[in-house]
């Protein structure tokens, strides 16, 4: 009766009546190599693309010989593609209502010297000189410039774009070809930009160029160049992004240019861990609701015009009696100050921080 009851018990339970096994765990299937295949083997799987359509290219590592040239409307699907280029240009899109989903831009000359120390290699990723263009979950690596606006381009959506320490130049410069000529209304959602190894992470030094709306974005470079340099241009407008290094923002020239060349520029809850923002022969510039980990004078103007600052928040273990903006005009009437600002220690700043992710995740 007793043996009865321990059996039923154990099978009740789940467990074996038997001596353990022996079985010897499953091994990991063995990693496949990546196919490699020719610029003439891509293009042939374009070779039947028709207008509007859309077309999966197959995964595998591609090598590039000259820019590949994409005209006609539609989607291209290139998750798992990898473009390694040698030189020049890897795609170049001219024509207009193209999504660009999934790429890899690379070239045959690795990163291997000490970050901001790899020359550039003469590879770009992607000229954009048409309209309605959208490029969706791109990287880019051991390249120059990531992205360039040749003229006749307009209306960029970039959706979450990786940008690895690897890139030798901008990651999107905003100019190309003949800079006076319009372009712009670029909207970046998303994604991440690591230290460029000799340039800035965004560049404007573009006359033609108007409207950049950036979204939740982290910018990190910290070799000496600032991450949003926007010399020559108008109009950009950057919601809570992340900035880390000494230089994060500088607006306008380091040369004395017409105030009227630049400006129309707003940070909006946005995050600067390392240093402040400069503004120089620029105008219309605003700073809402931002906050700063530096010793430094959050923002400073100089040979500027019509800069508001608001709710500067300044992140540091003591207050003190630092000015949150800094005027060096000559009139000293550059800057308009609304008020709202404050200093809050690292920890209670760190603790709003979780409670607001923790509120994000549960909605």
């Amino acid at each position: 009766m007793r043996a009865r009851f321990i059996t039923a018990l154990i099978v009740l339970l789940g467990l074996s009546l038997t001596a353990p096994s022996q079985e010897v765990p499953p091994t990991q299937p063995a990693t496949q190599p990546v196919p490699t295949f020719t610029q003439a083997e891509f293009l042939s799987q374009l070779s039947n693309f028709r207008a509007r359509g859309s077309v999966k290219i197959n995964r595998g590592i591609y090598e590039i010989n000259n820019s590949i040239v994409l005209t006609f409307a539609g989607t291209y699907d290139m998750t798992g593609v990898e473009l390694r280029g040698r030189k020049g240009t890897l795609i170049w899109i001219r024509g207009s209502g193209i999504e660009l989903i999934g790429p890899t831009f690379n070239s045959d000359q690795p990163a291997t010297r000490p970050q901001g120390k790899n020359p550039k290699v003469n590879v770009q990723g992607v000229i954009v000189a048409g309209k309605d263009v959208k490029i969706v979950d791109a990287t880019w690596r051991n390249i120059d410039t990531g992205i360039q606006l040749f003229p006749g381009q307009r209306n960029l959506t970039i959706i979450n774009p990786t940008f690895t320490t690897e890139i030798r130049g901008n990651a999107l410069y905003c100019g190309g070809g003949d800079e006076k000529v319009p372009r712009g209304d670029v909207l970046w959602i998303g994604g991440s930009v690591g230290n460029s190894n000799q340039e800035q992470n965004i560049r404007c030094s573009t006359p033609g160029f108007s409207n950049l709306e950036i979204r939740g974005v982290t910018f990190r470079n910290t070799n000496g160049k600032e991450a949003f340099g926007f010399r020559t241009g108008h109009g950009a407008k950057l919601i809570d992004c992340t900035f880390w290094g000494k230089f994060p923002a500088f607006l306008g020239s380091g040369l004395p240019q017409p105030l009227e060349a630049c400006g129309d520029i707003t940070f909006d809850h946005c995050h600067f861990m390392d240093g402040p923002i400069a503004v120089r022969y620029c105008k219309d510039v605003q700073v809402l609701d931002c906050d700063f980990r530096t010793d430094l004078t959050p923002v400073t103007v100089s040979d500027a015009d019509n800069v508001t600052v608001r709710g500067i928040k300044r992140i540091r273990e003591q207050s003190d009696d630092k000015p949150f903006a800094k005027d060096t005009t000559k009139t000293q009437r550059a800057i308009k100050d609304l008020g709202g600002h404050s200093v809050e220690p690292p920890k209670e700043r760190e603790k709003k921080e979780k409670e607001k992710d923790k509120e994000d995740r549960d909605k």
